[in-house]
């Protein structure tokens, strides 16, 4: 008896990767810059678009990432890194047991912004120590 429920449980555990294996998909490309450069650490995010659920990896240091384990369903990609503009993918489509293929090419967006702030220190009248606009009270 105990010889069947080992056979079972591992018969269980076998089918279920088996089925795992063959049944997800994944997405996977390359990230350049506009030189053709490949741009290491940019995020990629993969959304179920009926479900919202996201999957998020970056760029290793040839450009390449891999977002795996996914469900089949509509995806949409996007891809982003600082000092570039976000790249966003059409639907995609995934089937099961499926590896799609995704390269992105970012343009090169703002790097910085300028914030001018318009306001003055009050003026401290070095002759007796007073603010400018400010009353001195005596008791």
């Amino acid at each position: 008896m105990q010889g069947l429920k080992a056979y079972a449980i591992y018969f269980c555990l076998w089918a279920a990767a088996a089925w795992s294996q063959s049944f997800l998909s994944s997405i996977t490309g390359n990230v350049l810059d506009p030189t053709g450069a490949v741009i290491s650490g940019a995020k990629v995010v993969a959304t179920e678009t009926r479900t919202g659920v996201t999957h998020e990896t970056v760029t290793n240091h040839s450009g390449d990432y891999l977002v795996a384990d996914l469900v089949p369903g509509r995806y949409s990609v996007t891809i982003g890194a600082p000092g570039f503009k976000e790249l966003r993918s059409g639907e995609i489509i995934l089937t099961g047991n499926q590896v799609q293929r995704l390269d992105g090419r970012l343009d090169v967006g703002a790097t910085s912004e300028t914030v001018e702030v318009a306001a003055s220190a009050p003026t401290i009248n070095t002759e007796d120590s007073q603010i400018a606009g400010v009353e001195s009270r005596k008791n």
